[in-house]
């Protein structure tokens, strides 16, 4: 956090270092860096005092929310939410390793994500036979709708059957399979959008900004 300012002062011009917006953010990451020790936790955190000072930066209470978010993320909260903005083919490989362990914890990052409002998750629907293993899957069915058949002559297809609907939304498992047909084929249209507008703020502020100078300079 210390050679923040330096580098900033020496890549980018007129940066604000002294506005109270700025030492706010510097003092607040700088505290949370003491809490945090992954390498992607820290990198995001020292991102965020680059930007706090940026003329595009967001308002100071935009900035403290998602300041709040960081300290309670993981580093897989992190790397998911870049990875359903990205489909990177290494964050795939990481994600998998170990999934079987992992799996429901993803799952849980997923809706944490979801509940601060960063991503979309579609909610699907699964028509299962009943069981002991999808009892214990699903614990909450929802009853099929009841017909008035019978009173046509006909008889009701689910009288006898044991099929019971349920109400889930999209996992882990169906975002790997998404990004690797998106890996595989560089199609755009297999890529789902599930970033919010306010998720792309908050990757935008965790973001290297020099390294997004840099690259703007260079194609000029």
């Amino acid at each position: 956090m210390a050679d923040s300012k330096s580098e900033i002062n020496a890549k980018i011009e007129n940066f604000p270092v002294n506005s109270p917006s700025f030492q706010t953010t510097l003092i607040s990451a700088f505290e949370m860096a003491m809490r945090h020790h992954q390498e992607q936790e820290l990198a995001a955190l020292r991102n965020t005092v680059l930007n706090a000072g940026l003329p595009n930066a967001p308002e100071a209470d935009i900035q403290r929310m998602f300041l709040n978010w960081l300290d309670e993320f993981t580093s897989w909260h992190l790397m998911l939410l870049r990875y359903l903005q990205e489909y990177n083919a290494n964050d795939i490989q990481v994600i998998e390793e170990g999934l079987e362990v992992k799996r429901p914890f993803y799952n849980q990052v997923l809706q944490d994500l979801q509940a601060k409002g960063l991503i979309y998750l579609k909610e699907v629907y699964v028509a299962k036979e009943k069981n002991k293993e999808y009892e214990r899957q699903f614990p909450n069915p929802i009853p099929l709708p009841s017909t008035n058949l019978m009173d046509l002559g006909y008889r009701d297809p689910y009288k006898d059957t044991n099929i019971v609907v349920f109400k889930r939304v999209e996992n882990i498992d169906k975002f790997i399979k998404e990004g690797k047909y998106y890996c595989d084929n560089s199609s755009k249209s297999a890529k789902v959008d599930r970033i919010t507008d306010v998720g792309k703020l908050f990757l935008d502020f965790i973001k290297n900004p020099i390294e997004k100078v840099s690259f703007d300079r260079s194609q000029q």
